[in-house]
């Protein structure tokens, strides 16, 4: 085994290859081979003729080869793809995100460049995000909520042909994650009470009267996909306690999770199931409509559907539900219980302020100002040196800061002219000075 550049004869001049050639004997054959190794690094190219000796042992002997070794049948990536796909769906993963998966990896094949898996590359895949690139419905540019899914896809690939021995290492391992908070631009609203009972008050128009999953998703919290395949077998409301059952299989996180109901919410649910109900009957005997239709039905009420907060959708409920529970007090752990989050900052995000009465706590706060006992102290103008100079409201005759809320200590410092007209108490000029703010603490000196 040995590497060489050949050396051709052209127009009677002995020539030599740019690159290097491979020469070895396999052990079942009786004549030197060759093979072009492409490179002129005379170290890459041993590697890279170990490596395809090892590929043509492994292909004689019937075994599997890894196709990140140089000299491996290398497969078009549209093929992996497709048995990617088929191992998400023997996972029982859901096909509408089989489907996102597609279309994510068909796009980034044809817009990078991707033909084969060594192709794909950290570089082609952060000059693609630079790019600019424009969604294929609407021909906007694409959100960070989306690139974030476009990156979360793509690696999810690359971890599995590492897995499959297809590539040795993952070459989006290292990319930056794409930030998306304070980039949101779907927004949710918050549904008032006067919202709400304007909106049940009246049967929307279209087809369906689809006023109890309104009525439901903001109850019950619960999302509106699960709310569509909820079963009444899961549904426990003639017990004491009533509760609904989110199975695995029907939950986002899929985890198993309890959902305990009020009274109102019981009552509602004995009322609309039937008499001869199956349990594996759906609570729901009608699709729930898009936001399409909502926004019409509400915009014909006279309600704004895309409010300063964000849109009035049926996810809305959702954050409606979680705002509500913090404005009556529910402390982060019963609300990250009721919504089923993972972590306390997904259901603080889930928290609309402009649903919560802040006034009313600012109300709360006990009174510490008095106009009357306290001197006018204000840090209005800089010295010299840097710090704010206050101004203080005595009288020669009072004692020293007799009213001043702040202590004061003694430092002798420099400062400039005190303004004319301000009364002192020392029988010359008399300033109060802030001179550092150490430890959360001011420092106030008498000069």
């Amino acid at each position: 085994m040995r590497v060489d550049k050949r050396k051709r004869r052209k127009a009677g001049k002995l020539v030599e290859d740019p690159c290097y050639s491979g020469f070895f004997r396999l052990p079942w054959e009786f004549k030197e081979r060759s093979v072009s190794l492409q490179t002129p690094d005379k170290q890459t190219a041993e590697k890279w003729l170990k490596e395809y000796i090892t590929v043509q042992h492994r292909i004689h002997a019937g075994e599997e080869v890894p196709s990140y070794l140089w000299g491996a049948p290398k497969k078009e990536l549209p093929a992996l793809l497709a048995e990617y796909l088929e191992s998400l769906q023997s996972k029982e993963r859901g096909q509408k995100h089989i489907d996102g998966v597609r279309v994510h990896i068909e796009r980034l094949i044809d817009e990078c460049d991707w033909r084969t898996a060594d192709a794909i590359s950290q570089r082609s895949f952060e000059n693609w995000l630079a790019s600019d690139p424009k969604a294929m419905r609407t021909g906007q540019a694409l959100s960070a909520k989306t690139k974030k899914e476009y990156q979360s896809d793509a690696q999810a690939f690359t971890t599995w042909l590492v897995h499959c021995r297809v590539l040795k290492d993952n070459p989006l391992e290292f990319l930056k994650p794409i930030t998306t908070k304070g980039k949101e631009t779907k927004r949710r609203g918050y549904w008032s009470p006067e919202i709400l009972r304007k909106f049940l008050a009246v049967p929307p128009g279209g087809a369906v009267d689809y006023r109890s999953a309104v009525f439901l998703l903001f109850k019950t919290s619960i999302r509106k996909s699960s709310l569509q395949h909820l079963q009444w077998s899961d549904v426990h409301i003639d017990i004491e306690r009533p509760y609904i059952e989110l199975q695995a299989s029907n939950n986002k996180t899929k985890e198993r999770l309890i959902r305990h109901i009020d009274k109102e919410t019981q009552s509602f649910l004995l009322s609309m199931r039937p008499t001869g109900f199956k349990a594996s009957d759906t609570v729901l005997d009608y699709k729930i409509p898009n936001s399409t239709r909502l926004r019409k039905d509400l915009e014909a009420l006279g309600i704004v559907y895309r409010t300063e907060i964000g849109d009035l959708d049926f996810h809305a409920l959702r954050h409606t539900s979680a705002t509500m529970f913090a404005a009556n007090g529910a402390p982060v752990a019963i609300r990250q219980k009721l919504l089923g989050h993972k972590t306390s900052a997904m259901t603080d995000r889930y928290t609309i302020d402009n649903g919560i009465n802040v006034a009313a706590e600012l109300d709360k706060m006990p009174p510490l100002y008095e106009g009357k006992s306290w001197t006018g102290i204000w840090t209005g103008f800089t010295d010299f040196s840097g710090h704010l100079e206050s101004q203080a409201d005595t009288n020669a005759n009072k004692a020293q800061s007799a009213a001043s809320p702040l202590p004061v200590t003694s430092r002798h410092e420099e400062a400039p002219p005190f303004p004319e007209g301000l009364a002192c108490n020392n029988g010359g000029e008399s300033r109060i000075r802030t001179s550092e703010l150490k430890e959360n603490r001011f420092t106030v000196c008498v000069l």
